[in-house]
């Protein structure tokens, strides 16, 4: 069962944008970049085993400056942190986003 967030940026994000948040997350530590291109992210958390057949765990989309955040696997502790993670890297480009769980 995925849990899903989203958000309005206050201002568009353009590719470069969200490569610049792949990065980030990336860096942090707690993630491995599965694949990035001008509309999404994929992530998997670092450390963990790529499951056959399951999704990546964090799937981030870009859709007209609405973000959308996708974590399909996780403790509280890491769906909490991806969410952080998230709005912190936006937050770097002056882009403001508040994620909300749908």
């Amino acid at each position: 069962m995925a849990i899903e967030f989203s958000g309005r940026t206050d201002v568009a994000l353009s590719p470069s944008d969200l490569q610049h948040v792949a990065q980030r997350l990336e860096g942090c530590g707690r993630y491995e970049l599965e694949t990035v291109d001008v509309a999404e992210v994929r992530l998997r958390y670092r450390g963990f085993p790529r499951r056959e057949g399951w999704p990546e765990d964090v799937v981030i989309r870009n859709d007209a400056g609405l973000v959308s955040l996708v974590v399909h696997t996780g403790s509280l502790t890491q769906v909490s942190a991806a969410v952080a993670d998230v709005q912190s890297a936006l937050s770097d480009l002056g882009k403001s986003v508040k994620l909300q769980e749908e």
